[in-house]
């Protein structure tokens, strides 16, 4: 996540930074916009493999979880949602 702010936080500066109203596959379509990209795809499969290994367990064996309160057992089940970007 870290790589992933510090890739796009200078392409963000560059967007905030036009004059012009400009397209958005202009911008992606820059150095910064690369990076930003990659770095983005690089999170996405961090994502995707916890979700891996989520989905692999049964969803019981979270049930005995000491720390994780009642109320947050299904939200752990579903909190890595990952979308895939396809820009």
């Amino acid at each position: 996540m870290g790589r992933l702010a510090d890739a796009e936080s200078p392409l963000a500066d560059y967007v905030n930074g036009l004059d012009s109203a400009v397209a958005v596959d202009d911008f992606w379509a820059t150095p910064l916009g690369d990076a930003a990209r990659t770095a983005d795809q690089e999170s996405i499969e961090v994502c995707l493999a916890a979700q891996e290994e989520f989905d692999t367990r049964e969803r019981n064996e979270l049930a005995d979880t000491p720390w994780i309160p009642p109320e947050l057992k299904e939200v752990v089940a579903v909190a890595f949602g990952c979308i895939a970007d396809d820009r």
